[in-house]
This record gives structure tokens, sequence and C-alpha cells, in this order.
């Protein structure tokens, strides 16, 4: 079976959740087929050309593109054009171009990895179309603007009443183009039941994020005795993170450090927080891009996801059950994951400061319940959440979708 696959990024070295799921979904696809990988890439300078880490890729090749970015004649563009500013705004002609000449002329399947690749590029090379919309572009855009309306002090500004504009209409075509997806695509994929109940379309299959441990976990241990330490992973160049990182180390933090006055917020993370004022209020540590991340987990009392908005599921999340670390998550950060409040995890309401607050000191105060969370979240990663149990799914799906197999939404 012949596979390709058409990413908006590439994926390695796999460092922020988004690659990570494309390098193992790349991966499922090499267990049923020999696989093309066809990139487009926004001015990285960490791509590396030589053998690829994903066991049996065939082929693979970046086309480069400039950065994101808006002019007047984008804008034109957009108002007159039915498709999101996210597709529109970066240039695909040269991607097209380079994929024509580099493909081969048909293949068994084509997955495109996010539906702006599809947009994109969808039709230019033969094949079963599958579409994997990790994240639901809509909701992303529906929740940030509620967290920016109860947000709002006095009367907004004319920039961001523009802005609000901008992603209302985008808001509805991201809703549009889902839907058109899924009904020509062969197959749509999601990460949780919650999306593809959202999508409301007999082509879904759920295909969820996982976590990739690499040894024995390295928490699971009592809470520190001097000054509890909470810890948030993520990409720093990403709103939701960004905002969520504002939002603990303002509103929660102080809250904890009333009872507890050593604890410590750690920042962990691509991209800088340079010149943000959160980096500089007490109890708050900017660690930025690190060489091993269990070097920080170990060190994490209670991982925290305090996002407000966003789309499909936290990988951090997993990542913290992998590792017997507890988390305290708002119900949009742990959005997706098959997991209870008070059985796997603590759980607040988005932007809930006391209710998060509250969870971040039991966790550190109650050794006992402390154990019990972390036993019971780290059976659920084994048994759903490990990239070993989802790659064979993925591998299954290719096949059903190459054979021409008619698939329910529990099929694979």
């Amino acid at each position: 079976m012949r596979i390709l696959c058409l990413s908006d990024t590439y994926p390695w070295p796999a460092t922020d959740g988004y690659r990570q799921r494309l390098s193992q979904l790349l991966r499922g696809l090499c267990e049923a087929g020999a696989v093309d990988l066809f990139a487009v890439e926004s001015g990285r300078d960490d791509v590396e050309p030589g053998p690829s880490p994903a066991p049996g890729l065939r082929r693979a090749f970046v086309s480069p593109r400039p950065p994101f970015g808006r002019d007047a004649r984008k804008v034109l563009r957009w108002l007159a054009s039915p498709l999101p500013r996210a597709v529109l705004w970066h240039e695909w002609d040269r991607a097209r171009r380079e994929l024509r000449a580099w493909a081969e002329p048909s293949y068994d399947v084509v997955w495109y990895s996010h539906l702006d690749c599809y947009l994109a590029l969808g039709k230019t090379v033969p094949g079963a179309e599958v579409v994997d919309l990790d994240n639901l572009e809509d909701e992303k855009l529906r929740a940030l603007r509620q967290v920016r309306r109860a947000g709002q002090a006095g009367r907004p500004s004319m920039d961001a009443l523009v802005g609000q504009g901008f992603d209302l209409v985008d808001e509805r075509r991201w809703a549009r183009r889902q839907r058109a997806a899924a009904a020509s695509a062969r197959r749509v994929v999601v990460c949780s039941e919650l999306d593809r109940r959202r999508l409301t379309s007999p082509t879904t299959t759920v295909v969820p994020n996982g976590y990739e441990r690499v040894g024995p976990p390295v928490g699971g241990g009592p809470a520190a005795a001097s000054g509890p330490v909470f810890t948030m992973v993520g990409l720093m160049t990403y709103p939701p993170n960004l905002d969520a990182v504002e939002h603990f180390a303002r509103d929660v933090l102080p809250i904890v450090r009333r009872q507890e006055p050593g604890a410590e917020f750690r920042i962990v993370g691509r991209g800088s927080l340079g010149g943000n004022p959160v980096a500089s209020l007490p109890g708050v540590v900017v660690r930025g891009e690190v060489d091993d991340i269990r070097d920080e987990l170990a060190r994490t009392d209670v991982a925290v996801v305090p996002i407000r908005f966003g789309g499909g599921t936290r990988i951090k999340v997993l990542e913290a059950f992998a590792h017997r670390i507890p988390v305290v998550a708002t119900r949009t950060g742990a959005e997706g994951i098959e997991a209870t409040d008070g059985e796997h995890l603590l759980l607040a309401d988005d932007g809930d400061a006391e209710g998060l607050a509250r969870a971040c000191l039991r966790l550190v105060q109650d050794d006992a319940f402390r154990g019990l969370l972390v036993d019971a979240a780290e059976r659920r990663y084994q048994e759903r959440y490990r990239w070993e149990v989802i790659r064979p799914q993925v591998a299954a799906l290719a096949r059903a979708v190459a054979g021409g197999k008619s698939l329910k939404t529990t099929d694979v």
C-alpha cells in the first residue's frame, strides 16, 4: 500500500504536541504501507536533513514558505473568500507546484494533517482522503471569544472590535469547511468522542492523542515539604498556553501562596516570555525550552493545565498521567480526555481561580489522596493513551480506507 501524508509542519524534532502527534501517526501509517511525507514549513531553523526518525518512512520533502502574515491585499482577499485567514494568509503556490512534481501519480491513501492542508492542497494528488482534524478550529475561536468577553473591562478598542469581528467570521467559516471536509473526504479523524459528537458526521473516527513515556515514571512521591512546585509545560507561542500561564501566575498562584508561601510556578516550553510582566511575579520561574523534560517533571509536585480556550486534547495532561504527577486542570484543559474529576485528576471551571487554588492545595497537603489519584491516572494512561496502543489503530484505519471499507465511528 502507498500512503502520502501532507502536513503543515515537519514533525521532527517532536518538541510540541502537534509534532508529537504527527510523528506518531506517521509511525502508525508506516505499519500499514510505504509512506511519503510532504511537509510545508514556515521559517524553521531546526529541520535537519538526513534519514527520517520514523521507521519505514520511504521519502520526505520539506517545502519552505514565508511566515504567516497579513497586509491590505490579504485582508481584501479574505473578505472576498469563503476560507479562513489561516489558509489564505499563508503562501501555498510553491507547495502545490513542488507537490505535483515530487509526488507519485496516485496513492492508496492521502492523509492530510490539519484542515488547512486539505483546503489548500486537496485533490492535488489522487487517493482516498483522510483529514486529521486534531483541533476543531471553530471551537477554539468560540472559546476564545467567550474568554475575551468575560475579561473585558469597559468599552473595547476599535482594534479589538475589528479583531473580534474577524474571529467571528472565521469561526463560522471553519465550521462550514469542517462539515464540507467530513462530507467529501473518505474519513475525518478527531482526538476525542467529544469532538466526534460536535462534528456530527458519520464519517468521523476517533484517534486519540497519546504519550510515549521513556523509562519509568519520574513522579509519584509525596509533595515537597519545602515549597511545592506547580509546573505547566507547553509551547509558549501558542495563545491558549500563554493565556493559561498568565491566568495561573496572576490569579491562582497568589491564592496558593497565602497558605504555601514557598510555592513556585515553573513555566516550561519553547517560546520566550521576555518582557511579559508575569515573568517577574513572586514565585514564577520561567524555564523555557529544556533539554530533558523529565528533569522538570521530576521536581514537579502538581502539573497545572489552566487552559481557558483551545481545541483537541492536551498531551501535557497525558504526560503527567504517565509520570505519576497529579494534575489540576480547567474543564477546557482536560477536555476530550477520558478522565473523571476526583478519580484521575482535579478540575475547576474555566477562569475559577479560587477553585484551581483549592485543588492545588489539596494535592500538596493530602498525600493519601494524591497517591490514589496518580494510581488511577497511570492506569488510564496505560489502557488508553500509550502510542503503542494507538498506532495499530492508525494502521487499521489506513488499511480500511484503502480497501474501500465502509466504516462506523467505532470500527477503529
